[in-house]
């Protein structure tokens, strides 16, 4: 059995084929955002005794024209919680500005964080329905660790 393990284990080592990497190698660059809470406009706030304008998704959408001019080949993530924090995500609950508005900027990938989930399961099933039903371009969603069966179940409501 000793004998049949590191034959197994040292099998690889025996096969090495060489990879030649292509010559028109890309390099890809990465953008990434999270917790924008339905900021869409900037805000001011006191950063060091000093207050300053922040945020805001057309400083998001400069940034991203800037970087996509240096690099095409980049990636525009967004880690969730892109929804609850202003009075846009309560006056427009049932039309996803914030998700909508994520594929206008050009994001590529977003994911749900809590917050996407305050309205429950049903709303937030409202929300990713009505962004798809608007036509518009919106980013790729990955999501982990929800339990889609005990939504359906009714368990979580």
């Amino acid at each position: 059995m000793s004998l049949f393990l590191a034959t197994t284990l040292l099998m690889p080592f025996t096969q090495i084929t060489p990879l030649n990497a292509e010559s028109d190698a890309k390099e890809v660059d990465v953008m990434f955002t999270h917790d924008t809470h339905s900021h869409l406009d900037s805000f001011t706030t006191n950063i060091d005794g000093e207050f300053q304008e922040v945020g805001g998704f057309s400083r998001i959408k400069t940034l991203i024209n800037e970087q996509k001019k240096e690099n095409p080949n980049t990636l525009i993530l967004d880690g969730g919680d892109f929804s609850m924090g202003t009075l846009i995500q309560t006056v427009y609950e049932t039309q996803a500005a914030e998700l909508r508005m994520l594929g206008y900027l050009g994001y590529d990938v977003t994911t749900l964080g809590n917050h996407e989930f305050d309205y429950r399961s049903k709303g937030l099933a409202n929300m990713l329905k009505a962004a798809k039903a608007s036509g518009e371009t919106i980013p790729d969603l990955v999501v982990c660790n929800v339990d889609w069966a005990g939504m359906k179940k009714g368990w979580i409501e």
